[in-house]
Parts: structure tokens; C-alpha cells; sequence
């Protein structure tokens, strides 16, 4: 019995050691600045001077949901995007549309041709405002601002989902856009993310 623990012991530390070996693996990027979060659409409406712009209250675990404006009229319906879980990144430079305040961008995938466009999704019960992370690289995101605009630009066009529908970064190192209960994901596969 004594033996048994002792290698219990010893294979957990084994484990732990080698998780530490990862944690140690990861790097300082452009994608450790992007503030990524799981959030939650709980109000949809269409925006009172601009074609194809929704304007979508999210909760992202914050005091009040969040206002952000996306343009998906003509791809996806209110009803598309109420009450579902997306993806925001959170820190991008708040802008002003007509009037309505934007903070932040939903992502979402589209196919080569730009014809379909679809939510990209956490897996179901991951709380509005969890941190998604990327394996091999730190989570260090920049204040809102130039900074983080900076890094979008800079990571943001290598988003992707793959050949089946997980979520990725596929700059150096790659990654899977990562929550604790899952990979997030969406319905269309080998599309890019923006």
C-alpha cells in the first residue's frame, strides 16, 4: 500500500511538473493582448440610422451588458442572435456610430465566399465574461485602446475554424480558442473569423 501512494504521489508530481512545463512553454504575443471573452446576447435591435448594423446588449459578466454594434443584417436575424453565447473580443477602442456607442466586436465565421455568416460559439455553460485562453501563449490583454486595435490587426486575421468547426488561432504557436469546458466552435467549417 505504502508503494501505491508513493507512486501515486509520484505520478501526480510527475503531472503537475509537466503542466508547469506548459504553463512555463507559453510566450508574450500580439494574441496575449486581446482581451477575449464569453458573453451572453440578452438584447437585439436594428440601428436607428445605419443599414445592416445590429445593436446587441451583451452580458459579459460586467455591472450592465455591454453595448456593441455589429454588421450582420442581411446574414443573420434578431432572432439569430438573441439570447445566444458568442464570442467578444472586449478591448478593441470604443467607437462611436451615428449616435450609438460600440465597445468591442463579436466574432464571428464566414465561408470563402462571404455569403454565410455564422456565431462563433462557446460550448453551453461557460459564464458570461470567462477569459478565453490560447495554449502557448500568455493572457496579458492591453487596456482598451490603440494598443489593443494595434494587436488586432496584428492577430486578429489569423483566426480560423478548421475542417471541423473549432474555433483557432493559426499564428505561431496555434491554438484553439480555449474555455474550461470546452473549445468554442462554429456550424461553419474551414471558414475564417473576424
Amino acid at each position: 500500500v505504502k508503494h501505491a501512494a508513493i507512486r501515486r504521489f509520484m505520478a501526480s508530481s510527475v503531472d503537475a511538473a509537466e503542466g508547469a512545463a506548459v504553463a512555463d512553454a507559453a510566450v508574450f504575443t500580439e494574441l496575449s493582448r486581446l482581451e477575449i471573452r464569453v458573453g451572453r446576447i440578452v438584447d437585439v435591435s436594428t440601428h436607428p440610422t445605419l443599414e445592416k448594423i445590429f445593436v446587441e446588449k451583451i452580458d459579459l459578466g460586467e455591472e450592465e451588458p455591454r453595448i456593441i454594434c455589429s454588421g450582420l443584417q442581411g446574414y443573420l436575424t434578431e432572432d439569430d442572435l438573441m439570447d445566444k453565447d458568442c464570442v467578444v473580443v472586449c478591448n478593441l477602442k470604443p467607437r462611436d456610430l451615428e449616435g450609438v456607442p460600440s465597445n468591442g466586436m463579436v466574432l464571428c465565421a464566414s465561408n470563402k465566399e462571404h455569403t454565410e455568416v455564422k456565431l462563433v460559439v462557446p460550448p453551453a455553460g461557460v459564464p458570461a465574461g470567462e477569459l478565453i485562453t490560447f495554449a502557448g501563449h500568455t493572457s496579458e490583454p492591453a487596456a482598451a485602446g490603440n494598443r489593443a486595435v494595434k494587436a488586432w490587426k496584428k492577430a486578429g486575421g489569423s483566426f480560423a475554424t478548421d475542417e471541423n468547426g473549432k474555433a483557432m488561432f493559426v499564428g505561431e504557436p496555434s491554438a484553439p480558442f480555449q474555455t474550461s469546458l470546452g473549445i468554442c466552435t462554429s456550424t461553419i467549417k474551414g471558414g475564417s473569423i473576424s
